[in-house]
């Protein structure tokens, strides 16, 4: 115990987030005992439904992370009911050693996502002699809404371990990081009403209204006097107003091809 407590405290030093997985009922007392260094529980799939170590967890101040893989509904519904107090995420991983892609299914976030309305996270055992992999599935699971990730680790790659087939290294975690945060990065932002100077700058090569014919001052602009064109000079007017100039009367004398200004016409009234 006192080697796992001083695991912890080092993590906490480090400024870790730290999340245990107790399997047995004396690490659950020994997490709750030293809950201020603990930030979250994980619940393993071999232990989903144990009803007394899920009254320890119900007790808990800490959120639940819940490892689905292989559960059905029925039991994803109990044990949601028993930590109905607590914050609870789904994480979704098949744990074989190593697990093939093929054998993922990862269109099952959807399906979790859907029914459960929980936080999603991914946890990731394919091979460990392709770490590329699990990255690009990891990829692929945020794309899918995940925002926990998880893989094992190890410092002696091929030593002999339950896990050895996929533990992967300290920096195949921060490779897969980089690339995590990559994909963060070329989603952006959702909102389709907020533009980024991007998006202005992309609309400034739309076409603008112009006159197609000259005008002079006090004549009635027709369809047929206006049109669009590529230019570097901008129109006061969008491309819909299109209809709203027809019928209007120009101000002074225009030339063909000159963008509609409000200085030809006058604002357009709201």
């Amino acid at each position: 115990e006192q080697i796992w407590l001083n695991v912890l405290k080092k993590a906490k030093e480090l400024r870790l987030q730290t999340v245990v997985m107790p399997l047995d009922y004396r690490s659950v007392d020994f997490a709750r005992i030293n809950e201020k260094f603990v930030d979250a529980y994980e619940m393993h799939s071999v232990c989903f439904n144990d009803y007394r170590m899920l009254s320890c967890m119900s007790r808990r101040s800490r959120p639940v992370l819940l490892n689905v893989g292989g559960r059905r509904p029925d039991e994803i519904w109990y044990t949601l009911d028993l930590l109905a107090d607590q914050p609870a995420a789904l994480v979704y991983g098949l744990q074989n050693f190593p697990t093939e892609p093929q054998n993922v299914h990862l269109s099952r976030l959807n399906t979790y996502r859907k029914i459960y309305s929980r936080c999603l996270g991914y946890a990731d055992h394919t091979t460990a002699e392709s770490p590329e992999r699990g990255t690009a599935l990891s990829c692929y699971a945020y794309l899918l809404g995940c925002r926990i990730f998880e893989r094992h680790i190890t410092i002696e790659p091929g030593s002999e371990r339950v896990d050895s087939q996929a533990a992967v290294t300290p920096e195949d975690i921060l490779a897969m990081r980089r690339q995590l945060d990559f994909v963060r990065t070329i989603l952006g932002n959702s909102s389709i009403t907020n533009t980024t100077i991007f998006d202005e700058e992309y609309r400034t090569r739309e076409k603008q209204l112009v006159f197609s014919k000259c005008l002079n001052s006090g004549e009635t602009i027709s369809s047929e006097s206006l049109s669009y064109m590529v230019t570097f000079q901008p129109s006061d007017f969008e491309q819909k107003d299109f209809i709203k100039l027809v019928g209007r009367k120009v101000r002074r004398k225009v030339s063909c091809f000159k963008p509609v200004t409000f200085s030809d016409i006058g604002p357009l009234e709201s």
